[in-house]
């Protein structure tokens, strides 16, 4: 009911004289904002300004960015681009290229700043590629996905435009799943609604702060507390969503959690069905196989996305159920896989539209130049100079470079030449952008001296093909969409506003697509299915 409370309290505050659109919402996935904004227009408060933190940070740096010491042209980099800046900063530095390393550094790093340690403050190895990393990203206009929230919170805390702004036009904030906030979007709330300045409501279950979702403070609502003085803490204890049987199970398992304050769960609704266990014999594999067949009778009554397999750890478990679920024929997804826009052929094509929009991107320079052939990396480490990516490989076409790498930098500098003029010209700039990539994108139905491979090969190749195909086209909708969604008219705002729509749906991670989920407990935390199992469920 965490939901269903904070949405009747956002009506009431309308009902009672408060202007829909000094009323800000915010929650942490597009998915949960969408769920929000529906139920809010089913309770008449359509002009209410819904958001996710970074969307609403995000909206408000594009204005006022010149306040964070960003301008407003930066780019954002997702988390594929930050690990590869990452492991790049890490050669530079320990001439280590050790993925096990270059992870490690990347989660130091994180965990530095989640607790807002700068770069400056950090010693030895990790410290120096920390600091080049922001070098980089100052370098090349860009910021990463965390940085978002950040900036903004920074730039609100000013008395400058931007603090002045926020002020003055949200006279009352609510936040959903406050278990999950983090230091940065604490500092964002605070500079908004600290002291006298305006209300603010929050709901959130302690019992899911275990999980330090996305560097989710560990004692949110303890720091709730502390910055805004004097707030009343209402338990909701009503279970409004599961049985008798599933709220006991619930309890029974939290109630052993060591420091956390019990609440008397309860729900109106009938026991439902007991929590089923079955004892399967033989191992995983035995295990896996009465998986796939109770699911394959569930999809008798059920659709695929209804149904979902949980284990606590992302063990091979889930790749067994994964493969008899692919015999039966039965869609499925291991889920934290490769996600849509980390795709390689996705990821490709938004590099280029990256760098139409920034030729100072050297990720995106490195991705695009990296896919011709004739250019590899170690002769990208002949060519870098003090210039960007970009300018250095149009420096060295004024050397002798071989045919090869030489036809490879002008295929990509005659891509960004039509991607600018496209984007000048056409009524629909963004799908004839995207459109005029198939060529250096999708792989060729046939190779030279593909005339002796054998069918298997080639099929997997024309399977290889297809796939890019379809890849492209679900990313040329989305810019359709985005196209008849804007109120922008020109293609390079446009450009940035479907840029900027890429990052924050890749960060985000949301899916909806018509299939099993196979997930770990850790992420399946605020989903839901009509149908769960729990595989590997041992004692201990």
């Amino acid at each position: 009911g965490k939901t269903e409370t904070l949405t009747r309290r956002v009506a009431r505050a309308v009902a009672e004289g408060a202007r829909p659109a000094s009323v800000l919402v915010l929650t942490f996935s597009n998915k949960a904002a969408r769920e929000l904004l529906e139920r809010l227009r089913g309770l008449n408060c359509g002009g209410v300004e819904v958001r996710t933190f970074h969307g609403f940070s995000l909206r408000l740096l594009r204005r006022f960015g010149d306040e964070a010491n960003l301008g407003r042209d930066f780019v954002i980099l997702g988390d594929s681009q930050q690990k590869a800046l990452v492991k790049k900063c890490c050669q530079e530095i320990t001439r280590d290229e050790d993925e096990n390393d270059v992870r490690r550094a990347w989660a130091l790093i994180k965990r530095a700043r989640s607790r807002g340690v700068s770069s400056n403050d950090l010693d030895g190895s990790v410290g120096a590629i920390f600091r080049l990393y922001r070098l980089k990203l100052r370098a090349m206009r860009a910021v990463d996905f965390d940085d978002v929230v950040d900036a903004a919170a920074f730039a609100c805390s000013q008395q400058g435009r931007c603090g002045a702004f926020v002020r003055s036009r949200y006279t009352q904030g609510f936040v959903d799943e406050w278990q999950d906030t983090s230091r940065n979007q604490l500092a964002l709330l605070a500079s908004i609604f600290a002291g006298d300045r305006a209300p603010l409501t929050v709901v959130g279950d302690d019992d899911q702060a275990i999980y330090g979702w996305r560097d989710a403070l560990p004692a949110a609502f303890d720091a709730f507390r502390r910055v805004f003085e004097g707030a009343s803490v209402l338990p909701l204890t009503r279970n409004y969503r599961s049985g008798g049987h599933v709220v006991a199970a619930a309890r029974a398992v939290v109630r052993k959690v060591a420091g956390r304050v019990d609440k008397d769960l309860w729900t109106a609704r009938s026991d439902g069905e007991p929590v089923a266990v079955l004892r399967v014999e033989g191992g995983p594999q035995a295990e896996a196989r009465v998986v796939a067949r109770r699911i394959q009778r569930l999809l008798s009554k059920c659709r695929p996305k209804d149904v979902a397999v949980l284990c606590r750890s992302a063990s091979p478990a889930l790749r067994l159920v994964e493969k008899r679920l692919t015999e039966l024929h039965i869609k499925c997804r291991v889920v934290g896989g490769q996600r849509f826009f980390e795709r390689p052929v996705v990821h490709a094509a938004l590099s280029y539209l990256r760098l139409a929009r920034n030729e100072l991107d050297d990720a995106a320079a490195e991705t695009v130049l990296l896919q011709r052939p004739g250019l590899g990396p170690k002769t990208l480490d002949r060519i870098r100079s003090d210039l960007p990516l970009l300018g250095a490989c149009r420096a060295a076409l004024e050397s002798s470079l071989n045919e090869k790498t030489r036809t490879a930098i002008n295929d990509v500098l005659s891509a960004l030449d039509r991607i600018h003029d496209t984007l000048h010209t056409s009524p629909r700039p963004l799908r004839s952008a995207l459109k005029l990539l198939d060529p250096l994108i999708i792989p060729p139905a046939q190779e030279p001296g593909d005339e002796g491979v054998d069918g298997e090969k080639a099929k997997k190749r024309r399977g290889e093909r297809a796939v890019a195909v379809d890849l492209l086209e679900q990313l040329r909708r989305l810019a359709a969409q985005k196209e008849d969604e804007s109120t922008e008219n020109e293609g390079p705002s446009l450009l940035r506003e479907f840029l900027d729509t890429c990052a924050l749906d890749a960060g985000d991670g949301d899916d909806d697509s018509d299939e099993v989920s196979l997930t770990t407990i850790h992420r399946a935390k605020g989903l839901e299915w009509p149908h769960v199992l729990l595989v590997r469920a041992n004692d201990g």
